[in-house]
């Protein structure tokens, strides 16, 4: 049986945009994308005038296994893993409506990452794509305590990665850096010593796994690259230096624009510390002076927005596309980011990332043209997955506490 989709705007990404054209779906893939509508289609018929076609979206910065309200860890730790695992399914489903069919799960707790990624392949929920690292690890008393496996020393590091490797973990999320937790906190300030990540990398390596590298600083961005990591998230501070070395190792970074700009407007009326307010303001600054930069240098860059911050939903991949637009790059270039980059950052260009005939048939049909207007992501009115069509439902709120 054959579905097409007739009628639509076709974005490929990877050819011309098509203003009037057809998708055609069988099984599981693309079978053809052609010029102009079918008259005669045959089989299922989709009629999708007045929409646009893009390739299904990629979030590569999420944590599907928690939402936090405020900064405070202490209600997130409270809440039984089981509820926080069912709380996830909600979650993946609310990310499927939104157009995000590839999913990098950088940080979980109590593995219900890698859970959810086997009931979503089995087809017991529905949801995006996954990749994911387990646990995510942090030194003693560093950013992110209370939610990631704090570990120190190469030795230890290594072991925590033949952990995570051993319960399935796709990659390994290193914090190496400070972040924007609470006022105090030095987002700056390195660590991990680039000794420690060289271990971390040099076991995840081993077993074929790939390192991500939570950092805002260009020392320890540096430290990070030499070590063999394959993405810097956040990527705050980036000076010419550290521009060569991402494009010498043909590095991605995920700017995570979202989390410090919803922190930063949002961050008081949410309850926030007026220092900790201040903080996201200092980061998200600091961003605007550097990306722009990289961007033009041609360093590779992919759209994540780390969900689970306050006020950082799990289907709002939208906002990381229009701030990006905000902060200098065009229409293009931000689909772009959100498709074929999230799809080369995965090792999954062969089969998504564009619509090409001979791909898995992901496609997501939006109301409104992104290449005017970005917002358009915003409004989904049908995504595919593999095939399977899936109509959007309002998202499922996080739980209240």
């Amino acid at each position: 049986m054959v579905l097409t989709i007739n009628g639509c705007r076709i974005i490929p990404i990877d050819g011309p945009v098509i203003e009037q054209g057809a998708i055609q779906i069988e099984r599981t893939m693309l079978r053809a994308v052609r010029p102009s509508p079918v008259t005669e289609p045959g089989g299922e018929l989709l009629d999708a005038r007045g929409m646009t076609a893009i390739p299904g979206m990629g979030q590569m910065h999420g944590h599907f296994s928690g939402y936090m309200h405020t900064m405070d860890t202490g209600p997130i730790n409270a809440q039984p893993h089981t509820l926080k695992a069912i709380q996830a399914t909600t979650f993946a489903r609310n990310a499927l409506n939104a157009g995000i069919t590839m999913w990098r799960e950088v940080g979980a707790h109590a593995h219900i990452d890698l859970q959810l990624k086997k009931a979503i392949n089995l087809g017991l929920v529905p949801g995006p794509r996954m990749q994911a690292a387990g646990r995510w690890l942090g030194h003693t008393g560093g950013h992110g305590t209370g939610l990631n496996e704090q570990v120190d020393g190469p030795e230890a590091l290594r072991q925590a990665v033949r952990e995570q490797v051993a319960a399935g973990a796709d990659g390994i999320k290193l914090i190496a850096s400070g972040g924007v937790m609470n006022a105090t906190e030095d987002p700056f300030g390195m660590e991990y010593s680039e000794e420690e990540m060289r271990a971390a990398v040099d076991e995840a390596h081993r077993a074929g796994k790939w390192v991500a590298v939570h950092s805002h600083p260009a020392i320890v961005t540096r430290a990070a690259i030499r070590a063999g990591a394959q993405t810097i998230e956040h990527a705050t501070e980036i000076p010419d230096d550290v521009i060569e070395l991402l494009l010498k190792h043909r590095i991605f970074i995920v700017p995570t624009f979202a989390a410090y700009w919803k922190l930063s407007r949002e961050g008081r009326e949410i309850g926030l510390d007026p220092g900790l307010v201040e903080l996201a303001h200092r980061v998200w600054d600091r961003k605007l002076e550097y990306f722009m930069r990289a961007a033009k240098a041609g360093v590779k860059f992919a759209t994540g927005t780390d969900t689970g911050a306050p006020r950082v939903f799990h289907h709002e991949l939208a906002l990381e596309l229009e701030l990006m637009v905000q902060v200098g790059l065009t229409h293009e270039q931000t689909l772009r980011a959100a498709t074929a980059s999230c799809a080369e950052l995965m090792g999954w260009s062969d089969t998504l990332g564009t619509l090409t005939p001979g791909k898995e048939a992901d496609v997501v049909l939006l109301d409104g043209n992104p290449l005017e207007d970005i917002s358009a992501t915003r409004r989904v009115r049908h995504v595919f997955k593999a095939g399977k069509h899936y109509t959007p439902e309002p998202p499922v709120p996080p739980l209240p506490w």
